[in-house]
């Protein structure tokens, strides 16, 4: 039978060969760190490595340490990375703050969870962090808004630019080269296949459908291709 050691290494090692995997890295809306109490960094996706790489707010030295530039918000991070770790078996206390960045642009958000091994019974002093750029540019499934609510293919590409940029709907008739009173009528018949209520509806319950987002070339070599 194997030791609760035992069980909490395998849990861990099965959690490292999650985050690295590809569908992970590619379909995660997170960046995801699983750092200690002593802000060490045992694992991360793809994603929060190329927010770290962007060197705007976040500080991984060489050591594997992570840190914040701004001293005061460090200074938090870490206060909740200790309350978080001291937390006992209780699960479900979380953290959250946000990172400012010397960019000026948005603050990253971050939430924090205690990592349990062993099926949720046997406490780590090990936390999952998820940080959220909301500088990202991300690209709606055309063919996913398709699929999964029977819209036309002109009707796909008004309701991608919704989602995707938040513009009114002067802006996207605009960019379409159609008239308000076409893009107007397309956004109606949208709300009837989605069965929303309003448009704001509409864009609730479409930014909440997983897959509907695909995720911006990861690649370290290109100089922030995701920003808007």
């Amino acid at each position: 039978m194997a030791s609760n050691k035992d069980s909490q290494n395998i849990h861990e090692t099965a959690l490292r060969l999650a985050m690295s995997a590809t569908s992970v890295e590619q379909t995660a809306a997170a960046g995801l760190l699983l750092v200690g109490s002593d802000r060490f960094v045992h694992s991360k996706n793809s994603l929060s490595e190329a927010i770290i790489a962007q060197d705007d707010g976040l500080i991984l030295n060489g050591d594997g340490v992570l840190s914040i530039w701004n001293s005061t918000e460090d200074e938090e991070f870490g206060r909740l990375l200790y309350k978080i770790s001291c937390l006992g078996h209780n699960p479900y206390k979380v953290g959250a703050m946000a990172i400012s960045r010397p960019s000026g642009l948005r603050a990253y958000s971050i939430m924090m969870h205690r990592y349990f091994a062993s099926n949720g019974h046997q406490p780590t002093n090990k936390i999952i962090i998820a940080i959220h750029d909301h500088e990202i540019k991300r690209t709606a499934s055309r063919k996913l808004l398709i699929k999964l609510f029977g819209l036309t293919q002109s009707e796909a590409e008004v309701l991608a630019l919704l989602v995707e940029t938040g513009r009114p709907i002067p802006e996207i008739a605009k960019s379409r080269d159609v008239s308000v009173h076409t893009v107007k009528s397309q956004v109606d018949k949208i709300r009837q296949k989605v069965k929303a209520d309003s448009q704001m509806d509409l864009l609730r319950i479409v930014m909440s459908t997983p897959g509907v987002f695909n995720m911006p070339n990861l690649s370290l070599d290109e100089q922030n291709p995701w920003v808007y």
